[in-house]
């Protein structure tokens, strides 16, 4: 109907034009037919997932994509391509269809585009038919620009911007005279916009402004502020994208920030030429923020010129058709059109200034894929720059038939006395059209195959979910990505639920009153470690298993409710525990299977992984004795509302001694130095709680394994006695503090059964041998028994020693001493500075105002208020010497006196000065900071004051029986 529109007005060949993105996307229709109404359609390049994903998200939670998706950091591709592709989904659906389609229509404007660029470039109607045959025939005989339309990559955007930016350059440079302002800021507008769509058209926009110097010298003044428009516009059109990127990153980069892997990828030095010590250190790449890749491949350049330049030729040899480094032979297509495009250099209308821009163009574009264009991608990242080259090679064709008499002149020349040439080449623009039609018919067998892809199981659980009215998808893969799949994790658009999960770790379970659809076809002839799907049942022959999640609740739930912990728990509004089941025993140096029902409280947070661990409450050492840290359940697929049955695997130590450990369970974030999430149990804030209690029983013979990774071997002659050797100690810290505990680990081995030794002698020693301080310690902390042990038997011996109030602050050397030894019974483990406080002693004689345990006098208390911050000062005096290293509590009450509103436990001077390093007759000065709630009431508050033991919690008594100290002040609130 257009055609017959624009027929009655004259304009034929326009309305000829028009139809062809239309005739383009009829075949783009047809092509990919089979994927029409397909809920989703996932295929596995690394491209398309990024580009869909990130469509996706934008679509989810809004254009800066920072929801949680893994979308937030800069732009690593091309950003525009990526709010195209979700506008297209959002006209089309979510199917894959209507966006690949519209790319067909896409390339049919690229093929319009080339014709307009040459009539700009070159005036008449005749050059723009000839350059839409030369084109049209390119592509009946390369595959690439078919290619990338059937897929989705940037260059179906790329591709017609720079068609559209070159007419307008072509046409403004034509142009004797500036245009008007907004003229050229709408101009500088389509050229920002290409930018963003590859950044690499940056490298152009500089020779675009200097043909608009050149081209509008007749208006100086008018120029240099049409000039000025222009780059206004580039600069409205690239802001947008830096904004984003220093908005949800904090980093300010112009536009994409991938750039420095190409480089080294395809310029890599030869090994030993660049040092990258010195790399790191060089004060200009520093100044320059570079990655460490770019500046690798610059300090090639600088010291390697030569070599560098030998890098790239093959790149720059792939791109014209040429053999490069992957290529099977010359694409002649390509290298064809490219020796035409040199030719045409010879005609005197492709040197005039106005027809630059496109030279300019193709050679940055050659520059860049030189630089930085990888060749493993094929030829997509070449093909941008045939279009333009293709509009000037058709002038060296039409040029080639000028031969005096000869029929094609006649035919394809728009000479004087010459018939119409239009006709012809519209002839040969018609016969390409249709040789592209009859491919069709040569893929038409097998396009649903090539375009379902690996993505089918994925597409077959999405339309299953439509028949049953399910809610949630859930993907099982056998390594816990999509990869497998050959496709990305990627959030839907009817299908937010729709999600991979690792079996062998996590099984997300919907809401009770939802339907699920479990997609298990990938584990099929896998068999998982725990096996947590097992418990929703066969799946059909498709590998599927539709349940409502009451029901999987009920059957992989029904037997961890009320687990080993003893009531629910929550992590810092991030999730909270329902239960944990772990085994009452499990040997020691082997893995421990434990089962956690949990539930995510918010969605999409920063990865979050959850830990088990082993420990002695006893000994207060902080001796891991077992631990177990994943992360069971990636965090972009948090849902409130959702359980999640996880199995975490708990490795032991070989070398604990067997007894019972407490199991204790934390939450915090994977990225390095996070900060743990804090849990809030039985109105107290901690960040592990305790869930179970595991007894680890004597593990087979280990003396063959290698030493654990904080031990190494004692030096000098062994100490072998009483039927034990000591084979490795861990090594001592630099220093230790007067009055501290040391902790020392050593590692024994029996040489028989039952050995006889049962103590052990530490001694603190002086360079001159004087011995400082000796004590006699049960061995294996008198928690287990050696004769207990059997030949082989490998366990860890956790001393502490404690470094006593009287000791000088000195060097000394830590020995140890085996009674009954064979040889020398002594072994030196190491050397260590002594370092302490000045003891200060009372000589008043005051007296008390309270004693904590006979031990621990309360001389003085002073309450100051400073806002919200209350600071309590107390001043304490020892009594007698003291072997723990004591707790002391502040506590804020309420009216009652009963319930704790603020608290503060530290050790004295915030464990500067541990009780056991006090000496009697000594005082401390002593101050704890409490944080007042801003919800607190008005009315009057009452301080307490006590003493505790913070490995077991007992406190410390009064004389009169009572464990607290109630000050005489009181708070204020008003």
């Amino acid at each position: 109907a257009t055609a017959v529109i624009r027929a009655r007005g004259g304009g034929i060949g326009r309305a000829a034009l028009g139809a062809i993105p239309l005739l383009f996307l009829v075949y783009g229709i047809a092509l990919l037919a089979p994927l029409a109404g397909r809920a989703t359609i996932l295929s596995g390049l690394d491209d398309w997932l990024i580009y869909e994903s990130s469509a996706r998200d934008i679509l989810l939670n809004g254009p800066l994509m920072d929801g949680g998706q893994g979308h937030a950091p800069p732009y690593y591709g091309q950003p525009l391509y990526l709010y195209v592709l979700a506008l297209a989904h959002r006209l089309t659906g979510e199917s894959l269809f209507g966006p690949r389609a519209l790319q067909f229509a896409s390339l049919g404007g690229v093929l319009v585009g080339t014709a307009v660029l040459a009539r700009r470039a070159f005036g008449a109607r005749v050059d723009a038919l000839a350059a839409l045959a030369f084109v049209t025939v390119l592509l009946q005989l390369e595959a690439e620009h078919v290619k990338v339309a059937r897929q989705v990559f940037n260059e179906n955007l790329y591709m017609p911007l720079v068609m559209a930016s070159l007419v307008v350059v072509v046409s403004l440079a034509r142009r004797q005279q500036p245009p008007g302002m907004w003229q050229a800021f709408l101009a500088g507008g389509l050229l920002g916009l290409t930018a963003i769509s590859r950044s690499q058209f940056l490298l152009f926009v500089p020779f675009a402004l200097l043909v608009f110097l050149l081209a509008w010298q007749r208006g100086r003044r008018r120029g240099l502020i049409a000039l000025l428009a222009v780059v206004t516009g580039i600069v409205v059109g690239v802001v947008p994208v830096t904004a984003r990127n220093w908005l949800v990153s904090g980093q300010l980069v112009p536009i994409s920030s991938g750039a420095g892997a190409s480089l080294l990828e395809f310029h890599r030095p030869p090994p030993g030429l660049i040092d990258q010590n010195a790399l790191q250190q060089d004060a200009l790449f520093n100044a320059l923020h570079l990655d460490a890749q770019t500046r690798t491949v610059v300090a090639f350049m600088r010291a390697d010129p030569t070599g560098y330049l030998a890098t790239l030729l093959p790149l720059g040899a792939h791109s014209i058709g040429l053999q490069g480094r992957n290529d099977p032979g010359v694409y002649w297509p390509l290298f064809g059109t490219f020796v035409v495009y040199l030719a045409s250099f010879g005609l005197r209308a492709t040197r005039r200034l106005h027809v630059w821009p496109i030279h300019l163009f193709i050679a940055t574009h050659l520059l860049v894929l030189m630089l930085f264009e990888a060749d493993t991608y094929g030829y997509r990242l070449v093909v941008p720059m045939y279009a333009p080259m293709a509009a000037v090679a058709a002038q060296a064709v039409r040029s080639g038939f000028r031969v005096p008499g000869s029929a094609l002149r006649r035919l394809l020349n728009a000479e004087r006395g010459t018939r119409n040439p239009e006709p012809a080449w519209g002839f040969v623009v018609m016969a390409a059209l249709l040789w592209q039609a009859g491919s069709l018919a040569e893929v038409w067998p097998d396009r649903q195959t090539a375009l379902v892809g690996l993505g089918g199981q994925a597409a077959r659980a999405a339309l299953t979910a439509d028949r049953v009215a399910a809610s949630a998808i859930y993907v099982a893969s056998v390594d816990g990505t999509p990869r497998r799949f050959g496709s990305g994790s990627l959030p839907g658009l009817r299908y937010p639920w729709f999600k991979w999960f690792d079996p062998a770790r996590s099984l997300p379970l919907p809401p009770p009153s939802s339907t699920a659809v479990y997609l298990l076809s990938e584990l099929s002839g896998h068999s998982l470690p725990g096996d947590l799907v097992a418990c929703l049942g066969e799946p059909d022959a498709s590998g599927a298993i539709v349940i409502g999640g009451a029901d999987a609740r009920q059957r992989c739930l029904g037997g961890l409710a009320g687990g080993a912990a003893d009531e629910s728990f929550e992590f810092d509004d991030l999730a909270r525990i329902d239960a944990v089941q772990a085994p009452e025993t499990t040997a020691a140096g082997e893995s421990m299977d434990t089962r956690l029902v949990w539930q995510p409280l918010v969605a999409h947070p920063e990865p979050q992984q959850i830990s088990l661990q082993l420990d002695d409450p006893t000994a207060a050492d902080g001796t891991l004795w077992g631990n177990g840290t994943l992360e069971l359940y990636p965090s972009r697929e948090w849902q409130p509302g959702e359980a999640v049955l996880s199995r975490l695997p708990v490795a032991t130590d070989s070398t604990a001694i067997p007894q019972q450990y407490r199991l204790t369970l934390g939450l915090g974030a994977t990225r390095p130095n996070a900060a743990p999430a804090m849990a809030t149990r039985r109105g107290e804030s901690t960040a592990r709680v305790p869930v179970a209690s595991v007894t680890l029983t004597l593990g087979v013979a280990v003396a063959a394994q290698p030493l654990p990774p904080d031990m190494q071997p004692v030096e000098g002659p062994p100490l072998i006695g009483g039927g034990l050797e000591l084979i490795a100690a861990r090594r001592l810290p630099s220093e230790a503090a007067i009055g501290s505990p040391l902790r020392i680990g050593l590692l024994w081995r029996a040489m028989q059964d039952r050995p006889s030794a049962t103590e052990l002698k530490m001694r603190l020693v002086r360079d001159n041998g004087d011995v400082v301080q000796e004590s006699v310690v049960p061995l294996l902390g008198g928690r287990l028994l050696p004769s207990l042990l059997h030949a082989g038997n490998v366990v860890r011996d956790e001393q502490t020693l404690l470094i006593g109030p009287l000791v000088s602050p000195e060097r000394v050397s830590i020995e140890a001493e085996l009674p009954d030894a064979e040889g020398d019974p002594v072994v030196r483990l190491g050397s260590l500075d002594v370092k302490g406080r000045a003891h200060v002693f009372d000589a008043s004689k005051q007296e008390p105002e309270a004693v904590f345990g006979g031990a621990m006098e309360l001389l003085t208390r002073d309450v100051v208020r400073d806002g919200a911050t209350l600071s309590v000062r107390l001043r304490w005096r020892c009594a007698a010497p003291m072997q723990q290293a004591y707790k002391v509590f502040v506590h804020v009450l309420d009216a009652s006196g009963h319930q704790v509103v603020a608290q503060r436990d530290a050790e004295p001077q915030d464990g500067k000065a541990p009780t056991t390093g006090w000496v009697p007759g000594e005082v401390i000065d002593d101050e704890y900071a409490i944080r007042l709630p801003g919800s607190l009431a008005s009315g009057d508050y009452s301080l307490e004051v006590g003493v505790y033991d913070p490995r077991s919690g007992d406190r410390l008594a009064l004389a009169n029986g009572d464990n607290r100290f109630l000050l005489p002040a009181a708070v204020t609130i008003p």
